[in-house]
């Protein structure tokens, strides 16, 4: 069986991961803080190994990375991405200073490492008037921006002087089963499930949304590809989207109609220009021999299909 260690498993894109993982009868270790919300994958809990672990300290990661020693390791923790997530303090010790302490442990302890994946961030790149491309000048301007740049050339100066087998994904706007309240699809669906009103804050921005299991593909890629290692590579759909027709095309293929409220300053993010917000995928494409399956009207209705089928895992106050 191959062995993985997962960081970020009970978030959204970790655990579509994790779930994928135990269907395929692997050996998984997951990297949990001891107040995680596990709703996503209670019910998987029993077939992998938890470790309880505090990413904060450098020699508690260390100690349990050299007693698992992975053959892969997938660094999806992650925090600032979302309004709701605006904790400067956090965002930086989570984004840089934890993976600091996992490439450095990785690269010291772990005989047996094939590959590690971490997890970068289209905010990077800042706004472009064009699609992105993994070389362009990257002007983050969100402090989550910022600290996934940072992360990102942690990896490439692991990859280059410590010869650590690493390669970056840079995730574009991911969705799907799971997702939690509070991100625009998911808010679009479950406001088309339950008639609410939807509270956004501008019909224009654009965003490239790429479906989870895309996603997921596109890890698999990275961990089976040879010979790929100090990459970065762009992962989304190739074409973008404006709120406004997120919005349109949820009520389209659900046949429904919704009120929204516009102009909430709650749902403002520093990076939502009126420019495009697009990746250009090519690179992974050439490379990673990955590309999308879903279309977006695809993708949303699994989404949609999927949240109308487990209404009583979402709809809950605690999750």
């Amino acid at each position: 069986m191959t062995k993985f260690l997962i960081t970020g498993a009970s978030g959204f894109i970790g655990a579509n991961f994790v779930r994928k993982l135990v269907r395929d009868e692997n050996e998984i270790t997951v990297f949990l803080r001891k107040n995680s919300n596990l709703w996503r994958i209670q019910d998987i809990i029993p077939k992998i190994n938890v470790r309880i672990i505090d990413m904060n300290d450098f020699n508690q990661v260390k100690t349990s990375l050299k007693e698992i020693n992975p053959e892969y390791i997938f660094h999806l923790a992650a925090y600032g991405g979302h309004t709701f997530q605006s904790d400067v303090d956090f965002i930086f010790r989570t984004n840089i200073m934890n993976s600091l302490y996992l490439m450095f442990s990785a690269s010291n302890v772990c005989d047996d490492l094939k590959r590690f994946i971490n997890i970068g961030a289209s905010t990077e790149y800042g706004p472009k008037l064009k699609p992105m491309e993994e070389n362009d000048k990257k002007e983050p301007i969100t402090y989550e921006g910022i600290s996934k740049y940072m992360q990102t050339i942690l990896a490439q100066y692991f990859a280059l002087n410590k010869k650590l087998p690493i390669i970056t994904l840079r995730l574009f706007s991911t969705y799907g089963p799971y997702e939690e309240p509070g991100r625009l699809v998911s808010d679009v669906v479950t406001a088309l499930i339950k008639n609410k009103t939807l509270k956004l804050y501008d019909p224009r921005p654009r965003r490239d949304f790429v479906f989870i299991d895309d996603v997921i593909s596109a890890l698999e890629s990275a961990y089976k590809i040879p010979n790929i290692e100090n990459n970065v590579f762009n992962i989304g759909s190739g074409q973008d989207h404006s709120i406004e027709d997120v919005v349109n095309l949820g009520c389209k293929l659900t046949k429904k109609k919704i009120k929204i409220s516009w102009g909430n300053e709650g749902k403002k993010r520093e990076f939502d220009k009126m420019t495009p917000w697009i990746a250009n995928i090519e690179k992974a494409k050439k490379i990673l021999k990955w590309e999308p399956k879903y279309s977006f009207a695809k993708g949303l209705l699994h989404t949609h299909k999927w949240y109308l089928n487990n209404q009583q895992i979402w709809d809950k106050d605690d999750v």
